[in-house]
């Protein structure tokens, strides 16, 4: 059995986000996490897709450019 010293149910965007923004520093502890999600990455079928958005505020723009990944979010995103 593995053991885990934080898990993460959920891997949409809050859990995602969370398990990338703790990830350094788990690592500097030694910790080791798990983010649990009910579908594989990269299945096509994803109850959760539906017609409904998402609006990141800047704030929330300038947390994903310090993780490193607003480069890959702003290719899908559109302004409000």
């Amino acid at each position: 059995m593995s053991r885990f010293n934080l898990a993460i149910i959920g891997g949409g965007l809050v859990g995602a986000s969370l398990a990338l923004a703790l990830q350094a520093g788990a690592k500097a502890r030694g910790w080791k996490i798990v983010l649990i999600e009910p579908f594989a990455p990269g299945d096509t079928y994803q109850p959760s897709y539906d017609a409904r958005s998402s609006a990141l505020s800047y704030g929330a723009r300038q947390i994903y450019q310090r993780l490193g990944v607003w480069q890959d979010i702003s290719r899908r995103a559109e302004p409000i």
